[in-house]
């Protein structure tokens, strides 16, 4: 099963969404504006990848934070990755368990 996470206005997001459906594959969007990263997905995610390749630091999001918010998110505190969720990369896959961050076409998914 494919899943991607992200934001539905998110311009990398639309054409990772245009790029399965042109490819017809079926998939999963989760949008963290009405599905907040659950802290289970969280640390599934932190499993595979370091927290500095899930965070967009050049994010406004990311620039807005106040330096002790910013340091709790790369120390790993899931509560504070969570009350962000456009702090993230996008597009975030998640293809049968493999997680893959900010490629809009996961080499994975390519026949």
């Amino acid at each position: 099963m494919i899943k991607l996470y992200g934001i539905a206005n998110c311009d990398k997001i639309r054409a990772a969404r245009r790029w399965l459906e042109a490819r017809g594959h079926a998939y999963e969007f989760i949008d963290f504006k009405t599905i907040p990263p659950q802290a289970e997905w969280i640390e599934a995610w932190l499993k595979q990848h370091d927290v500095t390749q899930l965070i967009n630091r050049r994010s406004t999001t990311w620039r807005q934070l106040t330096p002790e918010m910013r340091e709790r998110i790369l120390n790993g505190d899931i509560a504070a990755i969570q009350a962000h969720p456009t702090v993230f990369k996008r597009p975030l896959w998640d293809i049968n368990g493999i997680i893959v961050i900010g490629d809009t076409q996961p080499k994975l998914l390519e026949s």
